[in-house]
């Protein structure tokens, strides 16, 4: 038998094999990566070949083959050799490739982010309905801030790229002042009435909203938001409401007293004073109306328009006046109206948790 060649050896069928040499990883029975290989069995292999007809086997022989000198001699022939061969040349099995740091990171976070907002969602149903309790709330926010916080622990798991360093700082960042406004209204004896803590929640709450679609952006991922807190409730919504009103009225009242200077205005002067303070008078009261006030603020609501009111009718009619200067009656009923309307003014800033700022000075 003529030894093989490359073009009909194992060469023919593997590139693995060169010139009819066997190496360690050519027959598989070294390399555990390649798969074992055919068992070698004294009588032949299975059915390629019958017994007896193997090299150096009990039978026939073929006395006049030279036997090459090999690194690694198996006793084998060349049919043997081609069946590891084609053994060897088998397709490897296909590795995932590992993800990279974004991808794990974002897999991460959406996971987390999934998380948090399921959370969320439990929370607010704490505190939903038409009338939650102060203890509803309170348990609302309580579960906000443990949410907030196992969030914060979360992202700090995570192995984000170095370049979102920055990005993640400021999620965390906002989480954490949410989290500590949270905490503060839950231990609030009334959180609804706690404005502050409340005003301090929005600005965090936005700021995180914005923060968390930056990291989605940085991560590939869509831009989903986490789910929002809860929208203000029916006393904070009146409180920055009245606080906008209220401002307003103050600059107006500014503006008018400007219109009458000095100690001694000219009856012109007065007129023009008193005419824009009734203006600004009414703006207000139509303010007051349109803001919707808890129901257990009726009484004191109704005590401010009272007293508004009477101070408009008063500053009308100064303003109608011959002689302002000398409208003692109207004088003295601006002045008791004003007098009332600024202690009405401070009850309803502290039923809304406002500060204890008054409206501006009386007018004259």
């Amino acid at each position: 038998m003529a030894a093989a060649s490359p073009s009909t050896g194992p060469g023919a069928f593997c590139e693995g094999a060169r010139n009819g040499e066997e190496s360690e990883r050519e027959t598989g029975r070294e390399d555990p990566r390649r798969g074992d290989s055919t068992p070698f069995r004294k009588g032949g292999f299975g059915n390629y070949f019958a017994a007896g007809d193997t090299f150096r086997s009990p039978g026939p022989t073929i006395p006049d083959l030279p036997v090459p000198k090999k690194k690694h001699t198996f006793g084998f022939t060349l049919a043997t050799v081609c069946v590891f061969a084609l053994g060897a040349c088998s397709t490897p099995a296909t590795l995932t490739p590992r993800p990279t740091v974004k991808q794990a990171a974002a897999t991460a976070y959406l996971a987390a982010s999934s998380k948090a907002n399921g959370a969320t969602t439990a929370a607010i149903k704490l505190c939903s309905g038409a009338a939650p309790t102060a203890a509803q709330y309170q348990a609302c926010y309580a579960a906000l801030g443990a949410d907030d916080q196992a969030f914060i622990h979360s992202l700090a798991t995570i192995q984000f790229p170095p370049e979102m360093k920055a990005d993640v700082e400021a999620l965390t960042s906002a989480l954490t002042q949410s989290a500590a406004a949270e905490s503060a209204l839950a231990a609030a004896p009334d959180p609804n009435a706690d404005y502050n803590d409340s005003s301090a929640l929005q600005t965090a709450e936005a700021a995180r909203i914005a923060a968390a679609a930056t990291i989605r952006t940085d991560l590939g991922l869509p831009p989903v938001p986490l789910t929002p807190k809860p929208p203000p409730t029916v006393n904070q919504a009146a409180a920055a409401a009245y606080l906008a009103a209220a401002t307003t009225a103050n600059a107006a009242d500014d503006a008018a007293f400007k219109l009458c200077p000095g100690n001694t205005p000219t009856t012109a002067q007065l007129t023009a004073c008193y005419g824009a303070d009734y203006t600004a008078e009414q703006a207000f009261i139509q303010a007051i109306f349109a803001i919707h006030f808890p129901a257990a603020m009726k009484a004191d609501v109704d005590a401010l328009i009272r007293a508004r009111t009477q101070a408009a009718s008063a500053e009308d009619a100064l303003a109608s006046s011959s002689d302002p200067n000398y409208d003692y009656g109207d004088a003295a009923t601006l002045s008791t109206a004003d007098s009332a309307a600024v202690a009405a003014a401070g009850v309803i800033r502290h039923d809304l948790g406002l500060p204890p700022v008054p409206l501006s000075t009386p007018a004259p």
